[in-house]
């Protein structure tokens, strides 16, 4: 007894009167009918064995896997499609089957055929809870009450049939149930009834501490804990275990939310022993066993990332820890309660005068622990015990320049500087006032971008036109016009103050470059990007400027970041084409792990310490808005970082993130062929190996790794091996291959949610593409064989021909032998008549008139018919020969024609041993001497000479008009005689001037 009152103080102190529940901001993924599914009133939610979600509506089921929604709804000309009806319940086993009941019978999905297959002995009957036994057996809640159903044996059996106390059972009314090594725990109007499923035990258990014994909802834990509802006034909750022995009561604290019209709906405890408790209009409540803390989550109209509404229902905790909530109209809402990296700070409860925007500027934490929060419209303090507003109201005093806050800072007394949009005001912390400075204090009524104080206590103050200083020698206020190194410089309006951790002073201006003063060597410099120059910087308008732990000086603008290297004086710069998501950056911070982390209009920014790879964050990851301010981030005394942005403070812990687990459940979710899905046996998840036709070589695949934190961050990598030559790295999910040539092939794939660390699992999909026959290695075989056989027979063929073309080409050549022989004989013959009769004319006429010429002539004359009967038979003689002969032909000939006739030789001797057909110099010349005039006033002069291995013959043009005897056969006859001879040509040229004849020397 001393126990259970312990345990009821204990819980008593927990939930004391006036406590409010905490509220921490949980990143809240929504999913609704514009989303993809069936409608938005979902009343069963569960997964199946590849981790998709499954949840039932009104009108349909829809299945999600991160991306989108495939939704099943009743169709008609389907055998086994889904029935028209609500789906009430959703349960994947653990042999992997799925099983979905209806408000009229119980169905199996088949993976393979896309069809459910229902359950004949469930038929006509709702089933609204399935739960699995130990032996795989499913217990289902029906409309005729709870049973026990063996999936392999088909066979239904009710609890009522077989408890053996069934009358006082059957008068006991169930609200809610749950199971736990194989026990069912029942809530009923009498208490709690357990029932073992092995046994058929049942115990009554009506504790008598408990105001009333109506139990309304009731859930179990892994470890045993209870956790149910009981009705009294109104309705309560406890929290026991499995031995039931001690009880903790909370009525203090649930009296306040619950009562008429806003009952407990559901209790789910998750694999965290973390309970949830949903109660109807007033949200989710969380309690944490460690810390003993209760979190409300609720509806939140102006946060993106809270929950759809405040009414639920159905609870449901996936494999990977993620929290689903089935919704009343609204769809589902989903969240890991473990993974919520960003916090968003909210304008408090101002009553006498509303926020009406929360759009944030800047954030302070004090020396004293305080935090100052500038907004769009006041200064809000905050500390541990209440909240505190400095803002200009009314009809009332004003107490700012202006309740647009831009810029905080704390000098070493603990005041706080306060730059609005039209002045400075400091909060004195000894009154508890504000006070205003002006243009007699040298601070002028001006829009304040930044106040920052340095490491000597002066105090800046960057305007929107100029800069002014508080030296913190003399405390007092002075225009930068005076200062003895920056007054010699033009800075014109001033966005943003940073100092280095050498006690550097950076100057950010709206539109002007950046400024770098050392105060130490009394140094400055300045650098403006030119538009049409080569520049350092890529935007004149400096929003932010930090240091990394390298020493590197960060500049944000509205066009880009540039990091700059003060030591090797080296710019390098950051843009679209580097990868940054968004151009209009601002609000940098560098974490410990050297990560700089950058506000944007597209979300936050994280870029990684190697400075090679941008990790954008978005809605889905939790941020309330995609657009941050162009002003300060800061960083708290814990380590997290506050962001500024247009609704509202992002606080995050840098430390505290890492990427996802690398490691998802990712499947090929779709597999089309020229466009269409391509119909299988086997569902896609689980096909190793894929037949293509040759003709289906256009295919496509659809990725999905279910990454339910922010499916559109993962990225993924595929090869098809055979076809690419390298990963392929993406975040398009859907792959295209195009004209694939015929064979065998693997398409690997993988996915992670940090594209810097794929050491992850792999999967891939053999490919066989049927190849054309014209391309198949039988056909070539047979090909190469065919033509292997023609060829041998063309050869063959050639052989005989080429054989029977040789012995043709014999004969003919020796037939034309026989030709040109006969004609160059025809051609020595004629010599005979002709020759020998002008040679008797001109010796008959020697005689008479000299017998001693006549004697000579007729020695010559002997020679030459003596060199002709010597070389008859021979086909070719010596250059040398043929040159004397011809000489003693010319001498006979001279004696007829004397001075009309003149023939001169110009022969090297290195060519007398080369061969010359018999009588073709002589022929030569007395063609000459036959076809041309001779006369002593016009002499025939012919020149014999050799050229480019050619023996010619040369004679002057003085053709007669008639010439007699001549058949004009003589040079064809000793072309033909030289193409047997050679093969090389007789020329013959002819122009005005000359006729020549070449002669090839054999």
């Amino acid at each position: 007894m001393r126990r259970l009152v312990i345990s009821i103080l204990t819980f008593i102190v927990l939930f004391k009167p006036g406590l409010q529940a905490q509220e921490r901001t949980i990143n809240v993924h929504h999913l609704n009918s514009s989303g993809g599914l069936a409608d938005g009133i979902i009343r069963s939610i569960g997964q199946d064995k590849y981790g998709y979600i499954w949840m039932g509506s009104l009108s349909g089921l829809s299945r999600f896997n991160g991306y989108d929604v495939k939704v099943f709804q009743n169709d008609p000309q389907s055998e086994h499609g889904i029935p028209f009806g609500q789906v009430a319940s959703i349960y994947g086993d653990k042999a992997g089957n799925l099983w979905i009941g209806f408000n009229h019978g119980l169905y199996q999905y088949d993976y393979r055929s896309s069809d459910f297959i229902p359950v004949d002995t469930l038929s006509g009957m709702s089933v609204n809870r399935i739960m699995e036994k130990s032996n795989g057996e499913l217990v289902l809640g029906t409309g005729k009450g709870i049973a026990i159903f063996n999936p392999a044996q088909k066979k239904l059996s009710y609890i009522k049939d077989r408890v053996r106390i069934g009358k006082e059972f059957m008068q006991r009314a169930i609200a809610d149930y749950c199971l736990l090594n194989d026990k069912l725990y029942m809530a009923t109007d009498s208490g709690i009834i357990i029932y073992n499923l092995q046994t058929d035990a049942v115990q009554n258990i009506a504790p008598s501490m408990l105001p009333s014994a109506r139990i309304n909802r009731i859930s179990i834990g892994n470890k045993g804990t209870i956790w149910a509802s009981f009705t009294g006034k109104n309705e309560f909750i406890f929290k026991t275990d499995t031995t039931f022995q001690s009880y903790e009561i909370s009525p203090q604290h649930f009296r306040i939310i619950t009562g008429q019209g806003n009952p407990i709906s559901e209790i789910f405890i998750d694999s965290r022993e973390h309970m949830w408790c949903g109660v109807v209009l007033m949200g989710l409540f969380e309690y944490d066993p460690q810390t003993r803390n209760i979190t409300r989550h609720r509806h939140k109209p102006a946060e993106f990332n809270s929950l759809s509404i405040n009414h639920f229902n159905t609870l449901f905790e996936d494999r990977s820890g993620f929290i689903w909530i089935g919704t009343e109209g609204y769809g589902a809402d989903y969240f890991h309660p473990g993974r919520n990296f960003f916090t968003t700070i909210m304008p408090g409860n101002d009553v006498r005068m509303p926020f009406l925007t929360f759009w944030s500027r800047i954030m302070l934490e004090d020396n004293a622990g305080n935090t100052w929060m500038g907004w769009g419209e006041g200064l809000e303090k905050r500390n541990r015990n209440d909240t505190t507003f400095i803002r200009n109201r009314e009809g009332e005093t004003a107490v700012l320049h202006s309740n647009s806050i831009r810029s905080l800072t704390e000098d070493f007394n603990g005041d706080i500087w306060i730059g609005t949009s039209s002045g400075v005001n400091r909060y004195d912390k000894t009154t508890g006032k504000t006070v205003f400075y002006d243009n007699k204090d040298s601070l002028p009524r001006r829009f304040v971008w930044d106040i920052l104080r340095d490491s000597y206590n002066n105090i800046w103050f960057g305007f929107n036109r100029g800069l002014c200083y508080r030296d913190g020698k003399d405390m007092k206020i002075h225009p930068v016009s005076s200062h003895p190194v920056l007054g010699k410089l033009k800075l014109e309006g001033v966005h943003t103050l940073f100092e280095d951790s050498r006690k550097r002073l950076w100057i950010g201006a709206n539109g002007a470059g950046l400024t770098m003063y050392d105060p130490a060597n009394s140094q400055t410099r300045q650098w403006r990007r030119q538009p049409g120059k080569d520049s350092t910087l890529v935007g004149n308008t400096i929003t932010s400027i930090t240091e990394d732990k390298d020493g590197i000086i960060w500049i944000s603008s509205f066009i880009g970041i540039v990091s700059y290297d003060p030591v090797k004086d080296v710019f390098r710069q950051f843009t679209r084409l580097q990868g940054l998501p968004s151009v209009k950056t601002s609000c940098l911070r560098v974490d410990d792990r050297n990560r700089l982390w950058i506000g944007s209009t597209s979300g936050l920014i994280m870029l990684d310490s190697s400075r090679s790879y941008f990790k954008q964050f978005d809605l889905q990851d939790g941020l309330p808005v995609m657009e941050f301010n162009d002003q300060e981030s800061i960083r708290l005394q814990d380590g997290r970082f506050v962001f500024p942005s247009i609704k509202g403070f992002v606080v995050f812990d840098p430390a505290s993130y890492v990427e996802s687990e690398a490691n998802l459940d990712f499947y090929l979710s779709s597999i089309k062929v020229h466009g269409k899905e391509l119909p299988g046996t086997i569902n896609n998840e689980e096909i190793q190996s894929l037949s293509l036709r040759h003709n289906q070589n256009f295919f496509s695949f659809e990725m999905a790794a279910l990454n339910y934190m922010n499916a559109h961050q993962t990225w993924y990598a595929y090869k098809l091996e055979g076809f690419d030559k390298e990963w392929i790295y993406t975040k398009d999910r859907v792959v295209n291959y195009t004209n694939v040539p015929g064979g065998k092939y693997k398409f690997y794939y993988k996915a992670t949610p940090d594209p810097n660390n794929w050491n992850v699992a792999q999967k891939y999909l053999v490919i066989n593409i049927g190849t054309v026959f014209y391309k198949t290695a039988w056909f070539w075989i047979i090909t190469a064989l065919l033509i292997a056989t023609l060829m041998y027979l063309y050869y063959r063929n050639r052989i005989r021909q080429q054989q029977q073309m040789h012995s043709l080409q014999t004969k003919a050549q020796l037939l034309e032998k026989e030709k040109a022989l006969v004609m160059y004989e025809n051609l020595k013959q004629q010599l005979n008549p002709h020759f020998l009769f002008n040679s008797l004319t001109s010796l008959s006429s020697l005689i008479r008139l000299d017998q001693k010429v006549a004697g000579e002539f007729l020695d010559s004359l002997g020679k030459t018919y003596r060199y002709i009967l010597k070389n008859r038979e021979s086909e070719l003689v010596p250059l040398q020969e043929e040159l004397k002969f011809t000489d003693t032909y010319v001498r006979l000939q001279r004696t007829r024609f004397e001075k009309g006739l003149e023939v001169v030789q110009h022969i090297e001797e290195e060519y007398y041993h080369r061969k010359i057909a018999p009588v073709t110099l002589q022929n030569l010349v007395e063609n000459a001497i036959k076809h041309n005039i001779i006369d002593e006033e016009s002499p025939l002069k012919i020149i014999i000479y050799t050229e480019e291995d050619h023996v010619v013959v040369r004679n002057n043009l003085q053709r007669k008009n008639y010439v007699e005897s001549s058949n004009r056969q003589g040079l064809q006859n000793l072309q033909s005689l030289y193409s047997y001879l050679s093969n090389r040509p007789v020329i013959i040229e002819e122009d005005k001037d000359f006729f020549t004849v070449k002669i090839p020397l054999l």
